[in-house]
């Protein structure tokens, strides 16, 4: 005969048993995740200047399989570049790459994997930047003026129309100069053509020599404003070369 505590032990074990088989059949078992398809592709930031880094993120629904997954990388414009590709480990479900911005424009970032593309736009506007050539109006020659008018100006075209500006120009800023004698103009058009010699001002009280037929260099700079009243920082050229014309401001080579 069983000792009514032993049977009642037995009975309490046969009953924690059965509940705890019964919550193990009928507790939910959490599927893996398969799906690898490409998620999105984000971009941080999505607005900038021109020159700014910008970084891409690729992501997929789930973690990489065996192997990693290969995400094929495009832009719809030369104002940002991306790698051709960029490859997501196995057991990763994301990426990052780096798009180069290179000039304004509102390019689109496409990523594409297993026959999902997914894409992202970018904005990237230009900073107020100040550039510019000279160029001679007698024969195109780069970075050379030739004295004309008796020597009252300069035969050669400053060009700022390749500057840059998100917001438009106010103004160029010029000025010209030999070592002692600067020259300067404010205009509203990119362009300045036939810039003066201040009544050859400009070659007097400094180092140049009138014997000579030799071009004498000039330092030219430029600074733009934008609409806002923004102003840039200064670009120079320190290499501009003056051809002299017999008898004219005092040249008697």
């Amino acid at each position: 005969m069983t000792h009514p505590r032993l049977r009642a032990i037995g009975l309490s074990i046969l009953v924690v048993g059965v509940l705890t088989a019964s919550c193990s059949k009928n507790t939910p078992t959490t599927p893996s995740c398969t799906d690898t398809s490409l998620s999105s592709v984000v971009l941080t930031p999505a607005s900038v200047t021109v020159g700014t880094a910008v970084q891409g993120t690729v992501t997929l629904a789930c973690p990489a399989g065996s192997g990693g997954a290969n995400v094929t990388l495009s832009s719809s414009s030369a104002s940002a570049t991306v790698p051709a590709s960029i490859a997501i480990p196995s057991g990763s479900s994301s990426a990052t790459f780096s798009v180069t911005t290179v000039s304004a424009g509102t390019p689109t970032i496409s990523a594409a994997s297993g026959g999902v593309t997914k894409t992202a736009s970018l904005v990237v506007t230009a900073t107020l930047t100040a550039r510019f050539t000279v160029v001679s109006l007698a024969n195109a020659a780069v970075d050379t003026c030739q004295l004309a008018s008796n020597g009252n100006s300069l035969s050669c075209r400053f060009d700022g129309s390749t500057s840059t500006s998100p917001n438009g120009f106010r103004e160029y800023r010029w000025t010209w100069q030999l070592p002692n004698r600067p020259v300067s103009a404010t205009v509203t058009s990119a362009t300045l053509d036939n810039p003066s010699t201040n009544g050859c001002g400009i070659f007097t009280g400094g180092t140049v020599t009138t014997t000579s037929g030799n071009p004498i260099s000039m330092t030219v700079r430029l600074t733009v404003v934008d609409t806002a009243g923004n102003v840039s920082a200064e670009a120079s050229n320190i290499n501009v070369q003056i051809l002299p014309i017999k008898g004219a401001c005092g040249f008697n080579f």
